[in-house]
């Protein structure tokens, strides 16, 4: 008797045909590898430039107060 909330067999077969092939075996773990690297490097970078940037910004207030009270 087949479960009710079974997935297609289009659907597990699909999803089942990368897992028999060697290919798949040896690439899987390198795009897993770079889709990491890629994330981690994109939130470093954003962190550095973020950084900078409200640091650049503060510089400007305090350079904007000083004038002012001048």
């Amino acid at each position: 008797m087949r479960e009710r909330f079974a997935a297609p067999t289009w659907l597990s077969k699909a999803l089942s045909y990368p897992a028999h092939h060697i290919r798949w075996k040896i690439i899987a773990p390198y795009v897993v590898l770079a889709a990491l690297m890629a994330v981690t490097g994109t939130y470093l970078v954003t962190r550095l430039v973020t950084g900078s940037l409200e640091e650049r910004f503060n510089n400007q207030l305090a350079e904007a107060a000083r004038v002012t009270s001048d």
